[in-house]
Protein backbone atom coordinates (compact mmCIF):
# COMPACT_ATOMS: atom_id res chain seq x y z
CA UNK A 1 0.00 0.00 0.00
CA UNK A 2 2.73 2.48 0.72
CA UNK A 3 4.44 1.68 -2.40
CA UNK A 4 1.30 3.03 -4.19
CA UNK A 5 1.55 6.43 -2.34
CA UNK A 6 5.40 6.66 -3.29
CA UNK A 7 3.92 6.15 -7.17
CA UNK A 8 1.31 8.86 -6.89
CA UNK A 9 3.73 11.33 -5.60
CA UNK A 10 6.49 10.66 -7.95
CA UNK A 11 3.97 10.49 -11.05
CA UNK A 12 1.97 13.98 -9.88
CA UNK A 13 5.01 16.41 -10.69
CA UNK A 14 5.56 14.94 -14.56
CA UNK A 15 1.69 15.75 -15.76
CA UNK A 16 1.31 19.12 -13.39
CA UNK A 17 2.80 21.45 -15.64
CA UNK A 18 1.11 20.06 -18.88
CA UNK A 19 -2.16 20.83 -16.84
CA UNK A 20 -1.27 23.87 -15.64
CA UNK A 21 -0.44 25.08 -19.92
CA UNK A 22 -3.77 23.91 -20.87
CA UNK A 23 -5.60 26.09 -17.91
CA UNK A 24 -3.65 28.56 -19.25
CA UNK A 25 -4.36 28.05 -22.97
CA UNK A 26 -7.86 27.75 -22.09
CA UNK A 27 -8.12 31.34 -20.51
CA UNK A 28 -6.53 32.76 -23.23
CA UNK A 29 -8.78 31.44 -25.43
CA UNK A 30 -12.30 32.61 -23.54
CA UNK A 31 -10.60 36.20 -23.10
CA UNK A 32 -10.59 36.61 -26.94
CA UNK A 33 -14.08 35.80 -27.66
CA UNK A 34 -15.74 37.54 -23.80
CA UNK A 35 -15.84 40.56 -21.81
CA UNK A 36 -16.66 41.05 -18.18
CA UNK A 37 -20.11 43.46 -17.56
CA UNK A 38 -21.07 45.96 -15.79
CA UNK A 39 -22.97 43.34 -13.12
CA UNK A 40 -19.33 41.30 -12.55
CA UNK A 41 -20.77 38.74 -14.80
CA UNK A 42 -18.55 37.25 -18.21
CA UNK A 43 -20.30 36.80 -21.65
CA UNK A 44 -18.81 36.32 -25.42
CA UNK A 45 -17.79 39.92 -26.87
CA UNK A 46 -16.82 40.68 -30.48
CA UNK A 47 -15.69 44.12 -30.05
CA UNK A 48 -11.95 44.22 -29.31
CA UNK A 49 -10.64 44.76 -25.97
CA UNK A 50 -10.27 48.65 -26.13
CA UNK A 51 -13.62 49.35 -26.63
CA UNK A 52 -15.75 49.22 -23.12
CA UNK A 53 -19.33 50.68 -22.74
CA UNK A 54 -20.23 52.81 -20.38
CA UNK A 55 -22.33 52.34 -17.36
CA UNK A 56 -25.16 53.65 -19.36
CA UNK A 57 -24.18 53.49 -22.39
CA UNK A 58 -25.99 55.67 -25.72
CA UNK A 59 -26.27 55.09 -28.89
CA UNK A 60 -27.58 56.81 -32.28
CA UNK A 61 -28.69 56.31 -35.63
CA UNK A 62 -30.03 58.53 -38.62
CA UNK A 63 -31.27 55.81 -42.22
CA UNK A 64 -31.89 57.16 -45.54
CA UNK A 65 -34.84 55.37 -47.15
CA UNK A 66 -34.86 54.88 -51.17
CA UNK A 67 -37.92 53.08 -51.56
CA UNK A 68 -40.94 51.65 -53.51
CA UNK A 69 -44.90 51.34 -52.98
CA UNK A 70 -46.60 48.74 -54.51
CA UNK A 71 -50.52 49.16 -53.32
CA UNK A 72 -53.48 47.37 -54.60
CA UNK A 73 -57.13 48.35 -55.09
CA UNK A 74 -55.41 51.64 -57.11
CA UNK A 75 -56.91 50.06 -60.56
CA UNK A 76 -59.14 53.09 -61.64
CA UNK A 77 -59.97 52.74 -65.41
CA UNK A 78 -60.17 50.04 -68.34
CA UNK A 79 -57.93 51.38 -71.84
CA UNK A 80 -60.17 49.79 -74.14
CA UNK A 81 -59.35 48.52 -77.73
CA UNK A 82 -62.41 50.24 -79.74
CA UNK A 83 -64.40 53.12 -78.49
CA UNK A 84 -67.85 51.00 -79.31
CA UNK A 85 -68.99 49.26 -76.39
CA UNK A 86 -69.95 45.93 -78.14
CA UNK A 87 -68.35 42.87 -76.70
CA UNK A 88 -65.95 40.98 -76.93
CA UNK A 89 -63.73 43.60 -75.94
CA UNK A 90 -59.83 43.70 -75.16
CA UNK A 91 -57.59 45.94 -73.13
CA UNK A 92 -55.78 46.87 -70.24
CA UNK A 93 -56.19 47.97 -66.75
CA UNK A 94 -55.01 51.25 -65.40
CA UNK A 95 -53.52 51.47 -62.50
CA UNK A 96 -50.89 53.47 -60.22
CA UNK A 97 -47.00 53.17 -61.03
CA UNK A 98 -44.95 54.46 -58.23
CA UNK A 99 -41.35 55.66 -58.74
CA UNK A 100 -38.81 55.72 -56.09
CA UNK A 101 -38.74 58.00 -53.18
CA UNK A 102 -36.92 59.05 -50.21
CA UNK A 103 -37.79 58.82 -46.72
CA UNK A 104 -35.59 58.85 -43.27
CA UNK A 105 -35.78 57.10 -39.58
CA UNK A 106 -33.53 58.19 -36.98
CA UNK A 107 -33.54 56.57 -33.65
CA UNK A 108 -31.87 56.68 -29.80
CA UNK A 109 -31.54 54.00 -27.57
CA UNK A 110 -29.59 54.19 -23.47
CA UNK A 111 -28.44 50.53 -22.04
CA UNK A 112 -30.25 49.41 -18.80
CA UNK A 113 -27.38 49.18 -16.48
CA UNK A 114 -29.50 46.92 -14.21
CA UNK A 115 -31.48 44.03 -16.86
CA UNK A 116 -28.25 45.01 -19.29
CA UNK A 117 -30.81 45.77 -22.24
CA UNK A 118 -31.13 48.13 -24.48
CA UNK A 119 -34.28 50.48 -24.86
CA UNK A 120 -34.45 52.16 -28.10
CA UNK A 121 -37.35 54.43 -29.66
CA UNK A 122 -37.05 54.85 -33.36
CA UNK A 123 -38.87 57.23 -36.24
CA UNK A 124 -39.42 56.58 -39.75
CA UNK A 125 -41.27 58.61 -42.01
CA UNK A 126 -41.91 58.02 -45.55
CA UNK A 127 -43.66 59.67 -48.61
CA UNK A 128 -44.70 59.47 -52.12
CA UNK A 129 -47.25 60.62 -55.06
CA UNK A 130 -47.78 59.33 -58.28
CA UNK A 131 -49.85 61.44 -60.88
CA UNK A 132 -50.71 59.60 -64.30
CA UNK A 133 -52.48 61.82 -67.28
CA UNK A 134 -53.68 59.32 -70.06
CA UNK A 135 -55.32 59.91 -73.50
CA UNK A 136 -56.99 57.24 -75.71
CA UNK A 137 -59.40 56.11 -77.57
CA UNK A 138 -61.88 55.20 -75.01
CA UNK A 139 -61.17 54.63 -71.21
CA UNK A 140 -64.00 53.54 -69.06
CA UNK A 141 -64.24 54.38 -65.39
CA UNK A 142 -64.14 52.19 -62.28
CA UNK A 143 -64.22 54.35 -59.45
CA UNK A 144 -67.62 55.87 -59.96
CA UNK A 145 -71.17 55.07 -59.79
CA UNK A 146 -71.29 56.19 -63.28
CA UNK A 147 -69.73 53.98 -65.72
CA UNK A 148 -69.39 55.96 -69.10
CA UNK A 149 -66.89 55.91 -71.32
CA UNK A 150 -64.17 58.90 -71.71
CA UNK A 151 -61.04 59.81 -74.03
CA UNK A 152 -59.28 61.31 -71.03
CA UNK A 153 -58.51 60.20 -67.50
CA UNK A 154 -56.14 62.00 -64.38
CA UNK A 155 -55.19 60.12 -61.57
CA UNK A 156 -53.55 61.48 -58.41
CA UNK A 157 -52.50 58.90 -55.54
CA UNK A 158 -50.75 60.25 -52.17
CA UNK A 159 -49.33 58.07 -49.44
CA UNK A 160 -48.06 59.21 -45.98
CA UNK A 161 -46.35 56.76 -43.96
CA UNK A 162 -45.52 57.20 -40.41
CA UNK A 163 -44.34 55.07 -37.88
CA UNK A 164 -42.89 55.09 -34.32
CA UNK A 165 -41.35 51.94 -32.51
CA UNK A 166 -40.62 51.77 -28.72
CA UNK A 167 -38.12 48.53 -28.64
CA UNK A 168 -36.52 46.29 -25.52
CA UNK A 169 -33.31 44.41 -26.68
CA UNK A 170 -31.58 41.65 -25.62
CA UNK A 171 -27.95 40.67 -26.84
CA UNK A 172 -26.33 36.83 -26.93
CA UNK A 173 -24.05 34.53 -29.44
CA UNK A 174 -24.65 31.80 -31.05
CA UNK A 175 -20.73 31.49 -31.56
CA UNK A 176 -17.94 33.06 -31.73
CA UNK A 177 -18.91 34.41 -34.94
CA UNK A 178 -22.95 34.34 -35.30
CA UNK A 179 -24.61 36.87 -32.57
CA UNK A 180 -28.46 37.65 -32.50
CA UNK A 181 -30.41 40.16 -30.94
CA UNK A 182 -34.24 39.57 -29.62
CA UNK A 183 -36.73 42.44 -29.22
CA UNK A 184 -39.97 43.32 -28.53
CA UNK A 185 -42.18 46.66 -27.62
CA UNK A 186 -44.74 48.47 -29.52
CA UNK A 187 -45.76 49.96 -32.83
CA UNK A 188 -48.04 53.11 -33.44
CA UNK A 189 -48.47 53.92 -37.35
CA UNK A 190 -50.48 56.26 -39.21
CA UNK A 191 -50.61 55.74 -42.76
CA UNK A 192 -53.14 58.10 -45.16
CA UNK A 193 -53.51 56.97 -48.61
CA UNK A 194 -55.49 59.97 -51.11
CA UNK A 195 -56.65 59.63 -54.58
CA UNK A 196 -58.27 61.37 -56.47
CA UNK A 197 -59.72 60.82 -60.27
CA UNK A 198 -61.08 63.08 -63.00
CA UNK A 199 -63.18 61.46 -65.67
CA UNK A 200 -63.30 64.85 -68.12
CA UNK A 201 -66.80 65.73 -66.32
CA UNK A 202 -66.58 64.11 -63.48
CA UNK A 203 -64.44 64.12 -60.17
CA UNK A 204 -64.17 61.14 -58.05
CA UNK A 205 -62.33 61.48 -54.17
CA UNK A 206 -61.20 58.48 -51.81
CA UNK A 207 -59.37 58.18 -48.70
CA UNK A 208 -58.49 55.97 -45.93
CA UNK A 209 -56.26 57.16 -42.93
CA UNK A 210 -55.48 54.65 -40.35
CA UNK A 211 -53.87 54.61 -36.98
CA UNK A 212 -53.41 52.13 -34.78
CA UNK A 213 -51.28 50.52 -32.14
CA UNK A 214 -50.15 46.84 -31.20
CA UNK A 215 -47.08 44.88 -30.01
CA UNK A 216 -44.07 44.24 -32.39
CA UNK A 217 -41.84 41.07 -32.00
CA UNK A 218 -38.59 40.40 -34.04
CA UNK A 219 -35.20 39.51 -34.09
CA UNK A 220 -31.46 40.30 -35.72
CA UNK A 221 -29.35 37.65 -36.87
CA UNK A 222 -25.26 39.26 -37.07
CA UNK A 223 -22.55 36.89 -38.82
CA UNK A 224 -19.22 38.63 -37.98
CA UNK A 225 -16.97 38.16 -40.83
CA UNK A 226 -13.14 39.68 -41.84
CA UNK A 227 -12.52 43.43 -40.89
CA UNK A 228 -15.11 44.50 -38.91
CA UNK A 229 -17.39 43.37 -42.20
CA UNK A 230 -20.30 41.38 -40.89
CA UNK A 231 -24.06 39.69 -42.68
CA UNK A 232 -26.95 41.16 -41.33
CA UNK A 233 -30.43 39.91 -41.40
CA UNK A 234 -33.59 41.01 -39.50
CA UNK A 235 -37.21 40.10 -39.47
CA UNK A 236 -39.82 41.48 -37.11
CA UNK A 237 -44.08 41.41 -36.94
CA UNK A 238 -46.76 43.04 -35.41
CA UNK A 239 -49.81 43.27 -34.90
CA UNK A 240 -52.26 46.78 -34.69
CA UNK A 241 -55.52 47.46 -34.03
CA UNK A 242 -56.60 50.91 -34.92
CA UNK A 243 -59.10 53.31 -36.11
CA UNK A 244 -59.95 53.10 -40.54
CA UNK A 245 -61.29 56.55 -41.52
CA UNK A 246 -62.99 56.43 -44.95
CA UNK A 247 -64.47 58.46 -47.05
CA UNK A 248 -65.99 58.14 -50.73
CA UNK A 249 -67.15 61.56 -52.83
CA UNK A 250 -68.06 62.14 -56.35
CA UNK A 251 -71.12 63.69 -58.00
CA UNK A 252 -73.76 64.11 -56.17
CA UNK A 253 -72.69 60.97 -53.53
CA UNK A 254 -70.45 61.85 -50.62
CA UNK A 255 -70.07 58.71 -48.42
CA UNK A 256 -68.34 57.40 -45.04
CA UNK A 257 -67.14 53.95 -44.12
CA UNK A 258 -65.19 54.16 -40.98
CA UNK A 259 -64.33 51.06 -39.17
CA UNK A 260 -62.34 49.61 -36.27
CA UNK A 261 -59.81 46.08 -37.41
CA UNK A 262 -56.83 45.27 -36.90
CA UNK A 263 -53.94 45.01 -39.53
CA UNK A 264 -51.06 42.90 -39.39
CA UNK A 265 -47.03 43.88 -40.62
CA UNK A 266 -44.21 42.18 -41.11
CA UNK A 267 -41.09 43.45 -42.01
CA UNK A 268 -37.53 41.93 -42.90
CA UNK A 269 -34.14 43.18 -43.59
CA UNK A 270 -31.09 41.73 -45.10
CA UNK A 271 -27.36 43.59 -45.83
CA UNK A 272 -24.30 43.93 -45.37
CA UNK A 273 -22.49 46.17 -42.53
CA UNK A 274 -19.23 47.85 -41.23
CA UNK A 275 -17.91 48.67 -37.83
CA UNK A 276 -15.25 50.47 -36.34
CA UNK A 277 -14.55 50.30 -32.66
CA UNK A 278 -12.20 52.71 -30.24
CA UNK A 279 -11.65 53.20 -26.93
CA UNK A 280 -14.90 54.92 -25.96
CA UNK A 281 -17.24 54.46 -29.12
CA UNK A 282 -18.11 52.63 -31.43
CA UNK A 283 -19.68 53.59 -34.98
CA UNK A 284 -20.89 51.06 -38.05
CA UNK A 285 -22.68 51.65 -41.08
CA UNK A 286 -25.10 49.14 -43.18
CA UNK A 287 -26.54 49.06 -46.58
CA UNK A 288 -29.60 46.62 -46.92
CA UNK A 289 -32.86 45.60 -48.78
CA UNK A 290 -35.62 46.37 -46.31
CA UNK A 291 -39.76 45.46 -46.90
CA UNK A 292 -42.67 47.04 -44.74
CA UNK A 293 -45.76 44.60 -45.59
CA UNK A 294 -49.04 45.55 -44.47
CA UNK A 295 -51.72 43.30 -45.21
CA UNK A 296 -55.56 44.49 -45.94
CA UNK A 297 -54.60 48.29 -45.35
CA UNK A 298 -56.02 49.33 -48.35
CA UNK A 299 -60.01 49.51 -47.24
CA UNK A 300 -61.48 52.23 -49.86
CA UNK A 301 -65.21 51.69 -50.83
CA UNK A 302 -66.79 52.31 -54.34
CA UNK A 303 -70.37 52.52 -55.55
CA UNK A 304 -71.10 49.97 -58.01
CA UNK A 305 -74.73 50.27 -60.02
CA UNK A 306 -77.13 52.32 -61.46
CA UNK A 307 -80.93 51.24 -60.96
CA UNK A 308 -78.87 49.06 -57.79
CA UNK A 309 -76.57 50.67 -55.89
CA UNK A 310 -74.27 48.65 -54.29
CA UNK A 311 -71.20 49.40 -51.78
CA UNK A 312 -68.24 47.66 -52.25
CA UNK A 313 -64.81 47.46 -49.55
CA UNK A 314 -61.65 47.13 -51.12
CA UNK A 315 -58.92 44.73 -49.06
CA UNK A 316 -55.74 45.24 -50.41
CA UNK A 317 -52.52 45.09 -49.18
CA UNK A 318 -49.76 47.91 -48.94
CA UNK A 319 -46.21 47.37 -49.79
CA UNK A 320 -42.87 49.84 -48.66
CA UNK A 321 -39.81 48.29 -49.83
CA UNK A 322 -35.85 49.71 -51.11
CA UNK A 323 -32.64 50.15 -50.27
CA UNK A 324 -31.57 51.48 -46.57
CA UNK A 325 -28.72 53.21 -45.58
CA UNK A 326 -27.58 53.21 -41.93
CA UNK A 327 -25.50 54.94 -39.87
CA UNK A 328 -24.98 53.92 -36.10
CA UNK A 329 -23.00 55.92 -33.29
CA UNK A 330 -22.91 54.07 -29.51
CA UNK A 331 -20.54 55.49 -26.44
Amino acid sequence: MRWRVWLILFIFPLFSGELEERVTALEAQMGEVGEETSEGTFGASFAPETFQKGWIGLFFSGEALFWHVKVGGSEYAYSLAQKALDLPQSGEVESQSFDWGVGYRFGVGVRLPILGWNLAGIYTHFGKEDREANASDCYVNLKSRFTSPTDSIQSRYKIDYDCIDLELRSSSFLSRFFGIETFWGLRNAWIDQLQGIYYSELQVKDRCRFQGMGPRLGGRLQWHLLYGASFLAAVAGSLLYGDFEVKHRENLVNLKGNSHLFSANVSFLIGLGWDVYGNWYHWGVTLGYEAEYYFRQNRMIEVEGLKRVQIVRNVDDLTFYGVTIKALLEF
